[in-house]
């Protein structure tokens, strides 16, 4: 093969993928949502707020997690909400 086919081959391959990656980002959204749900990973950190020994410093931790949970699969470089 030609360098030019290669690359073109290299480019249509990078170019379906950047497609099916946009398409399932939203399907694995929901899959972490699904398994965070299931797992009670959020109640199980409501629940260790009201620790009455540290309740400070694991309702931060636990707000830290949270955010870190929720926020894994956004791309933080999208302009729209």
């Amino acid at each position: 093969m030609s360098g030019i086919s290669e690359q073109r081959q290299y480019l249509l391959a990078q170019l379906v993928a950047s497609e099916n990656k946009t398409k399932l980002r939203s399907v694995v959204i929901k899959i972490c949502e699904e398994q965070l749900e299931e797992e009670g990973g959020n109640e199980e950190l409501e629940a260790q707020q009201i620790n009455i020994g540290y309740s400070g410093v694991i309702k931060a931790f636990a707000n830290k997690y949270k955010r870190l949970a929720l926020n894994y699969f956004v791309d933080f470089r999208n302009p729209r909400p």
